[in-house]
């Protein structure tokens, strides 16, 4: 599997990775990485045939709202103290860039991926 890179050199997450081989492993035609023309996200899987986008959100680099609270200070490695209600505004942006070009998006925290795996993600799924 090539993935595609943009000059940020971003980087698949091992979560990704874990779950992408599950998708595949229940025979899930999918799309890892994937971009939208003229939208400078990179979209964690797309869903062809079912035209949704999955984004699996880290707990920490999308600041869980079930772990931090509106109005709340992080410190993130290379940026420094970064308000959690910028780091969800970005999040928001995204899926409306992608929802506005006919996506539907859908998000799997990491902490519900972690509590009940393979269940979690085909909730998602469902939805």
């Amino acid at each position: 599997m090539r993935l595609r890179r943009r000059k940020n050199k971003y980087k698949v997450s091992k979560l990704e990775k874990e779950i992408l081989a599950l998708l595949i492993s229940n025979d899930y035609e999918v799309v890892p990485q994937f971009i939208i023309p003229n939208i400078p996200y990179i979209f964690d899987f797309y869903f062809p045939k079912l035209n949704t986008i999955l984004e699996v959100q880290g707990t920490y680099w999308h600041c869980d709202p079930n772990q931090y609270k509106p109005g709340s200070l992080i410190k993130m490695a290379g940026l420094g103290n970064v308000l959690v209600d910028y780091i969800w505004a970005k999040d928001r942006l995204k899926k409306e860039m992608a929802e506005r070009q006919g996506f539907k998006l859908i998000t799997l925290w990491e902490d519900d991926y972690k509590k009940s795996g393979w269940e979690a993600i085909a909730k998602c799924l469902l939805q």
